[in-house]
């Protein structure tokens, strides 16, 4: 699977005001909103100082202000037109907010630049169009594939400037390697655990007088979160992967009961009220599955679909992503 992570320049900084008062017109929103909004970004001035030298007052025309609860859904409403693919097995495009992908699911690797180039010089008129510019250089491809001895290297560009190559990408906060095995997210998380269970070392100290239970609103605060956010990829977690969570959350438990690191983690995991990683994942995932469900998103349903039609066909449904709840789900 060939897959493009792009990076647009400045994105909330960008947002030109004209082009997203058309988009609102365009959209039909009502007049009165459209005037508030437009009232909302105009006169809004800067200035550039050097030294003592200050320049005159000049007016900002682009860019939604920061901090501001609308600011986000502005963006939104402005990007949201930017070129997408969903070609049904062979080319998808996913946009969240300002960071966007796009892969290219190929059995043979054939004319996949030409492709692959034809959708960069659409992402180009786009960009132009509506005066937003990527940073090429922050932008890069991989190819996903579980062939170990398999290379390539293609000369795409983006505004003539060639995107790199990178094995080790970062997407919306998961670091994703090129046989998905996720490594580097178990390594980051367990080097990111560990700085802050040292936090969670020094509070269980006698001399500040925490509770247990004001210690346990701290590690899931501080530690567990941190894992939560990966449960969507637990799945595609191996044993030992799942492994190497549960010993970071059993330290944990062992700090905050003021336990030895020799306890027996048997006597820990009998302690009232502890939870399995891999069962809190569980739930989380359920949660997600069953809110995708009520509120029809489309394209998770598509993909539960299609996963159950592959499933049932190649009696393979106990090796689907969704096995684990597929005695807990009940799909109208």
């Amino acid at each position: 699977m060939f897959t493009i992570f792009f990076d647009i320049a400045s994105a909330f900084d960008k947002v030109w005001h004209n082009g997203l008062v058309y988009k609102l017109i365009d959209s039909k929103f009502p007049n009165h909103l459209i005037s508030w909004i437009k009232e909302f970004l105009q006169n809004r001035l800067f200035c550039v100082r050097v030294g003592s030298v200050i320049t005159s007052k000049l007016n900002i025309l682009a860019g939604v202000p920061q901090g501001a609860v609308l600011s986000p859904t502005l963006f939104i409403i402005f990007i949201n037109d930017i070129p997408v693919k969903f070609s049904k097995n062979k080319f998808y495009s996913l946009l969240f907010a300002d960071d966007l992908c796009a892969f290219k699911i190929f059995k043979k690797f054939g004319n996949i630049k030409k492709q692959i180039q034809a959708y960069l010089n659409l992402i180009e008129k786009w960009l132009k169009k509506w005066r937003l510019m990527m940073a090429p250089l922050k932008c890069n491809y991989t190819i996903f594939t579980s062939d170990k001895s398999f290379d390539a290297d293609i000369d795409i560009k983006l505004f003539n400037t060639k995107i790199a190559m990178n094995e080790e990408i970062t997407f919306l906060g998961i670091r994703f390697d090129r046989h998905l095995s996720f490594k580097n997210q178990i390594n980051y998380l367990k080097e990111s655990c560990s700085k802050r269970m040292n936090v969670l070392k020094v509070l269980s100290n006698k001399s500040w007088g925490l509770s247990v239970k004001t210690l346990m609103e701290v590690y899931n605060s501080l530690i567990r979160s941190l894992m939560e956010y990966s449960s969507i990829l637990y799945p595609a977690f191996s044993t030992t992967n799942m492994e190497t969570l549960e010993k970071i959350q059993l330290r944990c438990w062992k700090i905050i009961h003021k336990k030895s690191k020799f306890e027996s983690n048997a006597n820990i995991k009998s302690l009232q009220s502890y939870l399995a990683i891999s069962d809190r994942f569980d739930e989380l995932n359920l949660r997600y599955l069953k809110n995708t469900f009520v509120n029809r998103n489309e394209i998770i349903m598509d993909l539960f679909k299609d996963y159950r039609e592959y499933s049932d066909s190649r009696e393979l449904r106990r090796k689907s992503l969704f096995c684990n709840y597929k005695n807990k789900l009940i799909i109208q």
